[in-house]
C-alpha cells in the first residue's frame, strides 16, 4: 500500500480513536458518559447479530445521556444520532431516522469541516436512507458529495489496494 494511503489511514484512525472534549463537570456525569459508551457497544453488538429492535432502546438511552452531558457539536453525539438512525432504518423506521442523520451530518460538519471523512460517511448514510425510501433523485447528489470528499482524500490509484481483501 502506498505511503499516502497509509498516512491517511493512520490519521483517520487517530481521529476516530481520540475522544473529543468531555463536558462532564462531576464524577456522576463522567460515570454517565462511560455508561453511554457501554450502551453504544451493546447496541452495536445486538445490531450486528440482527437484533435491531433490541438495539433501539439501548441506543435511545445512550443518546439521552449524550444529549444531557455533551455539547451540541460533540462528534460522539453525532455518532450516537447516526447509530440510532441505523437501527431505526433496520426496522424500516425511516421517518424517525432521517432527522437524526441530518442532525448528525450537521454536527460532523461543525466539528470537522465540510471535507472530512466523517462527513463523507454521514452523507453516505443519508444517501442510503434516501435510496431505501425510493428517493433516488435526492440520493444522487448526497452520494456525489460523499464521493467527492473521499476522492479528494484518497489517491484513486490506491483504491484497489485499499479495498482488496
Amino acid at each position: 500500500m502506498k505511503r499516502k494511503t497509509l498516512a491517511y489511514l493512520a490519521v483517520l484512525f487517530v481521529l476516530v480513536q481520540v475522544p473529543g472534549p468531555l463536558h462532564a463537570q462531576d464524577p456522576e456525569a463522567d460515570s454517565l458518559i462511560a455508561l453511554a459508551a457501554e450502551l453504544s457497544e451493546q447496541a452495536m453488538a445486538l445490531y450486528e447479530q440482527g437484533q435491531y429492535e433490541e438495539a433501539i432502546p439501548l441506543a435511545e438511552r445512550e443518546l439521552a445521556i449524550r444529549e444531557a452531558h455533551s455539547s451540541e457539536d460533540d462528534p460522539r453525539l453525532g455518532d450516537s444520532l447516526s447509530n440510532l438512525a441505523l437501527y431505526y432504518s433496520g426496522v424500516d423506521r425511516y421517518a424517525e431516522a432521517e432527522p437524526l442523520l441530518t442532525r448528525a451530518l450537521g454536527i460532523s460538519e461543525a466539528a470537522f469541516g465540510s471535507n472530512h471523512p466523517d462527513v463523507a460517511l454521514k452523507l453516505n448514510d443519508l444517501g442510503v436512507l434516501y435510496a431505501n425510501t425510493g428517493r433516488y433523485q435526492e440520493a444522487i447528489p448526497v452520494y456525489q458529495r460523499s464521493l467527492e470528499i473521499l476522492n479528494a482524500l484518497i489517491d484513486p490509484d490506491d483504491l484497489e489496494e485499499f479495498f482488496d481483501t
